[in-house]
């Protein structure tokens, strides 16, 4: 455990906070990355202005069915939201196509049969979104600086697919680690409580326990913000990290996104210790490694020697 310890602390140090500041590049071949997640992150789907029509009533009925569902099993009180279909060209400046995008109470649809897996992730976007820019554990750190991006994506997956999930017989499959972390969580700080806090946008009540089980083990690393959002930020620079590199097979990349997933997984396999259900934790992880690598293409062999 020493010698990833040490991996993590490498990790870490690459940890800055950086104002991007509405930047639109990202180049993950510099040594700097965000532990606080940039303004300009929140804004990747967000869509310009655009010429909509009402979507398709197949489409429409589809959403309301997927919704009732959602808001039946999370016991939600809210109106389905607008439905719109996007009929003009648009660059939504990610990494990654989307074809349907939830935004300030308004599921945009950019092709008229996206997945009902898809459907179902936005949904849960706007289910979690408490107004004043909250949405899941998206939260606001200082200034114009965020953080907490992709581990909401992974939380919103987490829930989604219990209602429609991903089927890797049709070629989908999205956010496999980040949903995995979010798997990890839901043992080690409880189903429940993760489900509630979520859906209120809450990150409070995890962020003191996350801090208050690793403060020992991880405080010192961190400087700039607390060991919660050095979490969420390592969270944020995997993902942005493993785009890129499945992007341009940079190596720096692929070496960075490595690293960080690593020691994201040592800070998850302390925090379970540290709260009594390691073994429950660890079971969620050996499955997880043991078809990981042809997904995201991370060894974590010496992890889970080193722990056991």
């Amino acid at each position: 455990m020493k010698k990833l310890v040490a991996l993590f602390l490498a990790a870490i140090t690459l940890l800055s906070v950086v104002g991007c500041n509405n930047s639109e590049t990202y180049q993950p071949d510099v040594p700097e990355f965000s532990c606080i997640h940039p303004m300009w992150m929140s804004n990747e789907e967000t869509l310009p202005t655009v010429e909509t029509k009402n979507p398709s009533s197949e489409t429409v009925r589809i959403c309301k069915a997927i919704f009732d569902d959602l808001t039946k099993m999370y016991g939600i009180d809210k109106p389905l939201p607008e439905l719109r279909l996007v009929t003009s060209k648009v660059n939504t400046n990610s990494l990654v196509y989307v074809p349907a995008i939830y935004q300030d109470n308004v599921l945009y649809f950019l092709i008229d049969d996206s997945h009902d897996a898809l459907v179902a992730h936005e949904l849960c976007h706007y289910l979690s979104d408490a107004g004043n820019g909250r949405v899941g554990f998206f939260h606001h750190v200082s200034g114009n600086n965020y953080t907490g991006h992709y581990l909401t994506e992974g939380i919103t997956n987490h829930f989604s697919q219990k209602v429609c999930p991903f089927r890797l017989s049709d070629g989908l499959a999205i956010y496999s680690f980040e949903t995995h972390i979010a798997k990890m969580l839901s043992i080690i700080y409880g189903e429940k409580y993760l489900e509630k806090d979520f859906f209120a946008a809450n990150v409070e009540n995890l962020r003191r326990d996350f801090n208050t089980a690793l403060q020992d083990s991880y405080g010192r690393l961190v400087q700039d913000c607390d060991v919660f959002d050095a979490f969420c930020g390592c969270i944020d620079a995997y993902t942005l990290n493993m785009l890129y590199a499945y992007n341009t097979l940079e190596p720096k990349a692929l070496s960075n996104f490595q690293l960080l997933a690593i020691g994201i997984e040592e800070m998850l396999l302390i925090y379970a210790s540290k709260k009594g259900c390691f073994e429950e934790a660890y079971a969620e992880f050996r499955k997880f490694s043991e078809t990981s690598y042809k997904d995201i293409l991370i060894d974590f062999s010496e992890l889970l020697q080193s722990v056991r």
